[in-house]
Order: structure tokens, then sequence, then C-alpha cells
């Protein structure tokens, strides 16, 4: 600390501060060569960095874990996995981020043929057969940093409208609004992407890769803000966030649930303390979360043995984010090989 002296309102600084717990925009994840990272990108301090996690520890890092990628002309704005392999978008490419285990640096980026950038942090998504993406331009696709195939040359073009053209409409469907946030979802083998359009009104454009078609998809009750799809063997339904702050579940026909209560689950990974054949004694857990506008608070459920067998379930309510602790069996406790929670409940909101 510099300039500080007696009294009281003195003034001081902090110089070259480390600033911790810096929330940053963008992060995604997944396992490379069988180690799991988690990335991260968008510090407004340092917009070319990126950040990863410890090798199967996503809850650890450090100051060297870091690499410049871009420079700050060119901000990183979001990244994925891809068959098995880390990218990284900037506003004007797309970089591959290459393991180098055992080097000074973990990975090294290489930029890729795509040579495209991503226009927003979620406009863009990944499917089968590539990474689908909204540049300045249009809709892209690349499969593993290949070069970028654009798929709304050239009867969509001037729903896109870059710097010296002219948006229009076309058949009925309003241009995109790049002010404003635009969303790219891959549900059934089909590319969704939900916009607002010029005229403020919420649209949405289906793009069928089988025969390398749009359509255009208006909804009566709301448009979509952001969505995803139902998991599951033959369920061909998603849900999406609509702009009116309800969840809506859509078919192939119409949406439904609207003002419903739509039930929903999350289970944690399976904690085994580093050792994943001794039994262990579990008496309590700890679960920080923000139980929101649940409709009847949050159910948990301690859960052994990979989740086949349940402890009795303790309902969380609250309208912050806390820690709750969670007694096991109410305070008995479970003897297993692992241990993780069933998190559920109900919503009627985002």
């Amino acid at each position: 600390v510099d300039n500080c002296d007696f009294g009281s309102a003195v003034a001081f600084s902090l110089p070259a501060p480390t600033l911790k717990a810096q929330p940053l925009p963008a992060i995604w994840g997944g396992p490379i060569n069988n180690v799991w990272f988690n990335f991260a990108c968008g510090d407004s301090n340092d917009p070319g960095v990126v950040h990863w996690s410890h090798g199967n520890d996503p809850d650890a890092s450090s100051d060297a874990n870091t690499l410049v990628v871009s420079s700050a002309s060119e901000p990183l704005v979001n990244g994925c996995i891809y068959d098995g392999v880390p990218y990284v978008f900037s506003t004007d490419k797309l970089y591959r981020l290459v393991p180098t285990f055992g080097d000074v640096s973990t990975f090294r980026a290489v930029e890729t043929a795509c040579q495209k950038g991503l226009w927003g942090r979620t406009a863009f998504c990944v499917g089968p057969d590539g990474i689908y993406f909204l540049a300045k331009d249009g809709i892209y696709r690349t499969q593993g940093g290949a070069g970028a195939e654009i798929l709304t040359q050239p009867d969509l073009a001037v729903l896109f409208p870059q710097d010296g053209t002219i948006a229009e409409p076309i058949r009925g469907i309003a241009p995109v609004n790049y002010c404003d946030s635009v969303s790219l979802a891959w549900v059934d083998q089909l590319l969704y992407v939900d916009y607002q359009s010029m005229d403020e009104e919420a649209a949405t454009l289906v793009y069928e890769p089988l025969w390398k078609r749009w359509s255009y998809d208006l909804y009566a009750l709301s448009g979509a803000r952001r969505r995803i799809g139902e998991p599951g063997p033959n369920v061909h339904t998603n849900v999406f966030g609509g702009w009116d702050g309800i969840l809506y579940q859509v078919d192939a026909t119409l949406l439904t649930d609207a003002g419903t209560d739509i039930d929903w689950a999350v289970w944690t990974n399976w904690q085994s303390a580093e050792d994943l054949r001794a039994l262990k004694q579990w008496g309590d857990a700890a679960l920080n979360c923000h139980p929101g506008s649940t409709v009847s608070g949050i159910v948990v459920t301690p859960v052994t043995d990979n989740g086949n067998l349940p402890a009795s379930t303790v309902g969380i309510n609250g309208t912050v984010r806390e820690t709750f602790v969670i007694d096991v069996n109410a305070g008995a406790g479970a003897l297993s090989e692992n241990f993780g929670f069933q998190v559920s409940g109900s919503l009627t909101t985002t």
C-alpha cells in the first residue's frame, strides 16, 4: 500500500493489485487426452487471453494457466470442444488449442483455416457434423477448423446486413438485428437460429442440413431467447426460454406448458475421495446454489453406489445464493464407495 498516513479518510493506492475471483463470461470444457480441462475467456483487461483449469480439477487454476491467443484488437468471444479438440473463437478467426503437456505452457494456439470469427457469445453451437456459428455476414459451418462453409448465401444474404449494404426482409422474414442477442442451438438434427429482428420481433430460422434448406418458425405465445434439446431416445422436443420470461416446451406442431410447472432434475458427479474402490462413511455434504424461482423449493436427495441407492430427501428454499449443509440419512450417514446429489424441483420461469 502506498501513500498511507495517520488519520481518517487517508488516500492510498494499490500498485499492480491482484484481483481475485474475477468471473469470465465464457466457459467450456471437456476431456483432452483423457484429462478434463475447463477453458474460459472474455476478460475485459486481457481480451485476447484464454484461461484453463488444472487437469481433472475444474475448481482450481493458477496464473500460469493462461495463453495469449490474439491481440486486444481481436478479442476472444467463446469456445467449444469439437471431436475431442478444444477451439476458441475471436471476433475474426477460429483457433485450435493444441495440448503440449510437459512444455512450459500446457496448450498452444494454432490459427485454423476457418478465417471467420464469432459475432456473439451465444451465436454458435456444436453439431455432429461441425461447429455452426454466426459471423459478420451470415451463418457458417466449419469442421475441425477447416474452411468455413456459408449456409445463408445467396438466398438469405439480405437478412444479415453488412457495412455498405441495406438490410431487407425476404419472403416475410425480417432481417437480423446484430445489436441484440442471437442464439444458435442444435436440436434433433436441426439447427435453430433464434434472434431479435430489426423490427423488434422475435424470430427463428431453422436449417435442415440433410436437405440444405431453411424454414421460418413463428411462435404465437413468445419468441425464443435460448433453447436446449430434451435428451433421451425417441425424444423430439426441446425447451426454450421465451422473451416473456416463461419456459416453453416445443414439439413438432405447437408450444405447450405455458405457465405450467416444468419438472427438472440435475445429478452431480460421484465423489470418491480419490479412491474408487474403498468404502467410505459419508456424513454430510455442502451444496452451494440459488433456489431462484423454483415453485416449491429444491429437493436434494443424497445418493450412493453410483446413484443407485437414494438416502432421505432434504428440502431447501431461499432467495439468494448460499451454501446448504445436507445431512445424509438425518445424520446417520451412509457407507459407500462414492457419493453424490440428485437435485430436483419445478420451474415456471427462466
